[in-house]
């Protein structure tokens, strides 16, 4: 029996066997009340060194067709550039509404995940 979440359980294996960071990272994920999942990376804390207390974020490439495969058809696909830079697709997967927003900055109010210490070893926060 599928349950209203199993979408989101299989968007988030799909980014993460799509995903290829450009340098160290992790993806941050919300569920918001309306079951829209949003991604971004997360957010990392510079500790020490000349760039102490800065907010860092690793790139990364996602191949947006290997996530879209799970939608049931094609989903709709837009990108939008403001407020921030993000992708959303837009259909069903197993018969469930599905949205996803993957956005390429971290969340406005992101806690930072991780730590990033001037000598270059990390650690969660």
């Amino acid at each position: 029996m599928s349950t209203e979440s199993d979408w989101i359980e299989k968007v988030l294996e799909s980014v993460s066997s799509n995903l290829e960071w450009q340098s160290l990272g992790a993806i941050a994920f919300r569920v918001t009340e309306d079951r829209e999942l949003l991604l971004a990376p997360a957010g990392a804390e510079v500790v020490g060194g000349r760039n102490d207390g800065e907010q860092v974020y690793s790139g990364y490439t996602l191949s947006v067709s290997g996530v879209a495969e799970l939608f049931d058809r094609l989903p709709e696909i837009h990108l939008n550039t403001q407020p921030v830079a993000n992708l959303s697709l837009i259909g069903t997967i197993g018969g469930q509404s599905a949205v996803v927003l993957i956005s390429t900055h971290p969340f406005p109010d992101d806690e930072h995940e991780f730590r990033v210490h001037g000598d270059g070893t990390w650690g969660p926060k």
